[in-house]
């Protein structure tokens, strides 16, 4: 279900997300996306990744990223993941 790439994938763009766009993030966002960094590090060292507990995990992760992006200016973040 969640492969080591994917999940490396997800967090080089959270971490450039936090990089590149620092000064149009809020302290709160920052938080919220090294949270999510530390969530997926949990999943990767997870043996089972059809577990529920990774499921709820990256689950936890979709929500920080949604309120991150649903918070935030979306037009200054667009512009970084597209």
């Amino acid at each position: 279900m969640f492969n080591s790439q994917t999940i490396d994938r997800l967090m080089l763009g959270i971490n450039s997300i936090i990089s590149e766009s620092r000064s149009s993030l809020s302290d709160e966002e920052v938080s919220l996306l090294k949270d999510c960094l530390t969530f997926l590090e949990t999943v990767k060292s997870v043996d089972d990744p059809k577990s529920p507990s990774t499921i709820q995990i990256v689950s936890s992760v979709i929500q920080i990223l949604l309120r991150v992006l649903l918070s935030g200016d979306f037009d200054k973040l667009k512009d970084i993941l597209f």
